[in-house]
């Protein structure tokens, strides 16, 4: 996704008021922290197989790889660094798309070792093993590279954040530049953390399938939860307000298809107004734009923190938004009937999403899945990660029809990743089974809860990221 802070037309514009990273050298200090509680996690894990074998060989190759890692961890901790000073989506450096192909091919090679084995061979291979481990051995050196660099670059300085500072990062960044648009986030400290958590919480899931001895069923449902989790948490959002040409921009980052931006023309809508509705367990708002015959909900990812149900606090997403585009304020209180466009929509894609989340847990304790097969597996976990995302917005489309479409993306001449996704999960599925028929059933069943768990817990996430368009 191209950023909005500095892509063209804007390259040239001067920044008037607000700052870019509020708390950026507090985010970079947590995810230093969140890296090496990984690494060490990592490393619990992944050392003994090594000290079991001790070959001569095998313990150079790994100073060498782990001095290699650690040499390369500064160029990424370099763009962390930049993207927590600019508040952006995190862009991956060309350097680590291709670095991080060849280190997961040869992952995938280890692996593939493993599954030419007798399964008598599996468990009495602690050399096999070993090699495994030493790639996730390597792949901790990297992430402890990267936090000594953050740690280090963060530290320079001022260490303690200013009052203002401190108070600052708790709340919505408001930037204005001198062609009078207006951008509207989080702040540093608010989101980035959760950004590069959740990248390494996605490769983390593998760990689980590769190197934690535990039942199938277990061992599946972790891999997949895990994933999932990571899947949906690298995202950051942003509004995009142009009021010259009454233009507004909502615009969630994310990987393999959960982006999504929506530019909505504001030259329709005279109010934006908080609607309340009064429960037992208290008060749920939603924030709208009204018009004379329309009304777009706004995502709850983006206004649950920042509307305050309170009448003394204040709306402070609320507040932004008037002050730029000059909105009438209108609160309102409605019930259950009167909120109907939005309930229904809502709670279809949250029903959807649970149901599918627990079909695919249950499906996993209670399907014959394939033991030790952790080639096919990390295959499938993968494709099922790249092909849950687009299998979740037909779902929603389907199950919410009056969720706003995102703007279409600019066509290209290549793969589609769900189309990616599904060429890995049949390969993985098909070709082994050419060799062993009796597999089949094991790999599709696998492949299929870990879809529905996938697929729920996107369909969750983009719940909570979609616009609501209803007519009056």
């Amino acid at each position: 996704m191209a950023d909005l802070q500095t892509s063209q037309p804007y390259l040239h514009r001067q920044l008037v008021s607000g700052k870019l990273g509020w708390g950026w050298k507090q985010a970079a200090k947590l995810i230093t922290a969140n890296f090496l509680l990984t690494a060490g996690f990592i490393l619990l894990g992944a050392i003994a197989p090594i000290l079991q074998v001790n070959l001569l060989e095998l313990n150079i190759a790994l100073l060498i790889f782990v001095a290699f890692g650690i040499v390369f961890s500064r160029n990424i901790a370099k763009s962390v660094l930049e993207a927590c000073r600019q508040n952006l989506p995190y862009s991956f450096p060309q350097e680590l798309v291709v670095g991080g192909a060849i280190f997961g091919l040869s992952f995938l090679v280890l692996l593939g070792i493993v599954s030419k084995q007798s399964e008598t061979q599996i468990l009495t291979s602690p050399v096999t093993i070993a090699l495994i481990a030493s790639w996730w051995v390597v792949l901790a050196a990297l992430l402890i590279g990267v936090a000594l660099w953050l740690w280090w670059w963060s530290s320079r300085g001022k260490i303690a954040p200013s009052k203002n500072e401190a108070t600052a990062s708790e709340h919505l960044n408001v930037i204005t530049y001198s062609d009078q648009t207006v951008l509207i986030s989080p702040t540093s400290l608010t989101q980035q953390p959760r950004q590069f958590n959740s990248a390494v919480v996605l490769v983390l899931s593998l760990f689980f399938w590769t190197m934690v001895d535990l039942p199938i069923g277990i061992k599946a449902i972790l891999a997949i939860a895990i994933a999932a989790s990571g899947l949906t948490g690298f995202s950051v959002w942003q509004i995009h307000l142009q009021p010259l040409q009454h233009i507004l921009s909502l615009r969630f980052s994310g990987l393999w298809g959960l982006q999504a931006n929506y530019t909505i023309d504001l030259r329709t809508f005279s109010r934006l107004a908080v609607v309340k509705m009064q429960e037992s367990g208290g008060e749920i708002s939603w924030m709208q734009l009204s018009g004379n015959d329309t009304e777009i909900t706004l995502p709850t990812a983006i206004t649950a923190n920042y509307v305050k149900t309170n009448e003394e606090d204040e709306d402070e997403l609320g507040k932004a938004l008037r002050e730029k585009i000059q909105l009438a304020r209108h609160d309102t209180t409605r019930d259950s009937l009167g909120l109907v466009g939005v309930l229904l929509p809502q709670g279809a894609g949250i029903l959807a999403g649970i149901s599918l989340l627990a079909i695919g847990a249950a499906s996993l304790f209670l399907l014959p899945l394939p033991e030790r097969m952790l080639l096919e597996g990390a295959v499938i976990l993968l494709g099922v990660c790249l092909l849950s995302p687009s299998i979740a917005w037909y779902a929603l489309h389907l199950v919410a029809p009056n969720s706003l479409v995102p703007d279409t993306s600019r066509q290209v001449n290549h793969l589609q990743i769900w189309e990616i996704g599904a060429a890995f999960t049949l390969a993985a599925i098909v070709v082994p089974s050419s060799s062993q028929g009796t597999i089949v059933l094991p790999l599709l069943f696998l492949a299929c809860a870990w879809l529905s768990f996938g697929v729920g817990a996107c369909i969750l996430t983009l719940t909570r990221r979609t616009p609501i368009v209803n007519k009056i």
